[in-house]
């Protein structure tokens, strides 16, 4: 049993999501290409994000930037409730875009905040977001905004708390912030794993369990969906390919023809979108019915 409803007011979609009895494996680790705002009313577990752990609880909030790699691991004997925001960032205010140092942060930094250490509720905020879909669109798409940028006025002016939940960073923390840093740059296993002073058997198992997902499954996810901004913004495919990363295009084309069901070509202004396939399809339906986070 849950509960879910749902609205899109220009480029911000809202959601609510509850869920009774939640199943972990309803959670896909993801990262996409827009802004996250997470509000946790009830929930048990942990938030990892670019490979740090975080606390699941209650009266949290969560901040993701475009291409922050992230999931959810949720207990299934305790309700959890939130609410989401996705958005860009050209629809922001004045005010808004000139407090929004949030996009400047590190991976895996500054996500996490206590609702009660902020300076004013911002329940009402989520909250009015319900009742949005019972206004006029010309009124709902402008109130939308002013809402979004209260919210985010508040987090810009808000300490996030900082340590995440760890003593010792891991090695498959190490490596994912590596990974990040040399995104675009030539990569080999044997490379990366003489940079770390381990066999390539035991960085791929250590980074494996760290981040729930393996290490070229992560570099290609990440340079996709790179080269799809770039191809989206009028730049050539093989182009794009290469500034991300890809060597070789046949691999880059395989990987995206997956990741988009449709060509490179495709997506340059003018092509339509159409819906994804696979597990990446899977994993934009649990986003849009909050499953996702």
């Amino acid at each position: 049993m849950g509960q879910y409803r749902a609205g899109e007011y220009g480029n911000i979609r809202f959601y609510y999501s509850m869920d009774e009895h939640p199943v972990p494996a309803d959670f896909s680790r993801h990262c996409h290409a827009h802004y996250e705002i997470i509000y946790v009313v009830s929930g048990a577990g942990k938030y990892v994000i670019e490979g740090e752990r975080y606390e699941l609880r209650p009266d949290t909030l969560m901040f993701f930037r475009p291409g922050e790699f992230h999931y959810v691991d949720v207990r299934p004997d305790v309700r959890y409730e939130r609410y989401v925001l996705h958005f860009s960032a050209d629809g922001l205010t004045e005010a808004a875009n000139a407090v929004f140092h949030l996009r400047q942060k590190p991976l895996g930094q500054g996500n996490f905040f206590e609702v009660d250490a902020l300076p004013i509720p911002v329940m009402p905020v989520f909250e009015s977001y319900l009742r949005l879909s019972d206004l006029p669109a010309d009124v709902a798409l402008p109130l939308s905004r002013l809402l979004l940028s209260e919210l985010l006025v508040v987090l810009a002016s808000s300490a996030p708390v900082t340590g995440p939940l760890r003593k010792e960073e891991p090695l498959g923390a190490r490596v994912i912030r590596y990974l990040n840093e040399h995104l675009a740059e030539p990569f080999s296993l044997e490379g990366l794993s003489n940079r770390f002073y381990v066999s390539k058997y035991y960085l791929c198992r250590a980074f494996k369990e760290h981040n729930g997902i393996s290490i070229l499954g992560y570099l290609n996810g990440k340079r996709v969906m790179m080269a799809h901004q770039l191809i989206e913004s009028g730049e050539m495919a093989a182009v794009a390919a290469e500034r991300v990363g890809f060597s070789d295009y046949s691999t880059f084309y395989r990987a995206y023809r997956k990741a988009y069901e449709k060509s490179p070509a495709e997506s340059r202004p003018g092509g339509r979108e159409r819906p994804l396939r696979g597990k990446q399809k899977n994993q934009d339906a649990g986003e849009e019915h909050g499953k996702n986070e």
